[in-house]
């Protein structure tokens, strides 16, 4: 087995994290001990501070609540905020896109689940926030998932946005478009065609804004993860997004999803990485920030988390993984949504 993360467990933090209403899934009794130990280092590198991250980020078949948590349904908006001076939060609370203010534009990480929310939530938001989306020039979608990539033609097409995606994940998109391969979701549409396709290590530039591009396989087999820099109150502070939250099961998809960890962990900390991002925001703790945020804007800025307590985090990722690892073939098979079952 490769070499774990290693990280430095800080005492307990001050803010708790806790499962909102409708999330209170547990961990199940029966899981294996092998899955057990990792799952109690996760709750332990977590603290308090981290202990929503480490409950969620555990639980089995990921897939399956991820399938869970795509439906509109289930995603209910969450008021847009401008987290730093050049970064704004437009979603819900279980997936969401971040905008990313430029000078030449704004830039979207992720386009929600379909069009009806990119409207509601991503356009609506912006407005809200008092810029312009018309001024939306590129949407980066972090991997092949319909409840990344779903708003990502409305927004093209309206706003003459740019889409960009890995090679792989078009490839993904090219085969549902064909229809070689089903989405694994089967609300999820075949996704857009083929924009601009992006490289590990590639540089984005945007007048005052450079974004790095890292390809980290394994949740997907091109998801991307992102480094940019984050202004507060004209103080940069560098900012991560892993890209693909779901960790695989035992195999080689696993293989990858560590090695990927692995290797953005060392480029992080070489960079100084002290805030994190997510597009899924319950597992990173955004909800409970923008809560914090929202009550004392005057406050120290909540996701400037410091460079261990980012360490801290991509090790409960890890640990996480193991568990998933441990655990016997999870059935990833979607169940019906509230609608369905009635």
């Amino acid at each position: 087995m490769k070499t774990l993360l290693k990280v430095l467990v800080l005492g307990a933090a001050s803010v708790f994290f806790f499962l909102p209403v409708g999330y209170a899934q547990t961990l199940p009794a029966d899981d294996t001990p092998a899955a057990k130990i990792h799952v109690e280092n996760a709750r332990v590198i977590g603290g308090d501070d981290m202990a929503l991250a480490a409950r969620l980020l555990c639980m089995p078949s990921r897939q399956t609540i991820n399938f869970m948590l795509a439906d509109g349904e289930a995603n209910p908006p969450e008021e847009p905020y401008k987290v730093f001076d050049n970064l704004y939060f437009v979603g819900g609370r279980s997936v969401t896109a971040w905008a990313i203010d430029t000078s030449e534009g704004i830039v979207l990480i992720d386009a929600m689940n379909d069009e009806q929310l990119a409207q509601d939530y991503i356009v609506a938001g912006l407005e809200k926030m008092g810029l312009d989306p018309d001024d939306i020039i590129y949407v980066i979608v972090t991997h092949a998932h319909g409840d990344h990539y779903g708003g990502s033609e409305y927004l093209r097409d309206t706003f003459g946005a740019r889409l960009a995606m890995s090679d792989a994940d078009w490839k993904v998109l090219e085969d549902q478009r064909s229809g070689i391969a089903a989405a694994s979701n089967p609300r999820w549409g075949a996704g857009p065609e083929r924009d601009i396709t992006l490289a590990d290590g590639q540089k984005l530039t945007f007048g005052d804004t450079e974004l790095t591009i890292l390809i980290t396989p394994g949740h997907t087999l091109g998801t991307i993860s992102l480094l940019m820099p984050v202004k507060d109150n004209g103080v940069i502070h560098q900012a991560a997004l892993w890209g693909g939250t779901g960790q695989p099961a035992a195999g080689e998809r696993s293989d990858m999803y560590e090695e990927s960890l692995a290797r953005f962990s060392a480029i992080t900390a070489e960079v100084g990485v002290d805030v994190v991002l997510s597009n899924h925001p319950l597992v990173d703790g955004t909800i409970a920030k923008l809560e914090e945020y929202k009550a004392n804007p005057t406050a120290a800025n909540p996701f400037i988390v410091g460079e261990a307590n980012y360490r801290r985090y991509l090790a409960i990722l890890n640990e996480c993984l193991l568990a998933a690892r441990a655990r016997p073939p999870q059935n990833f098979s979607r169940p019906p949504s509230a609608s369905e079952a009635r």
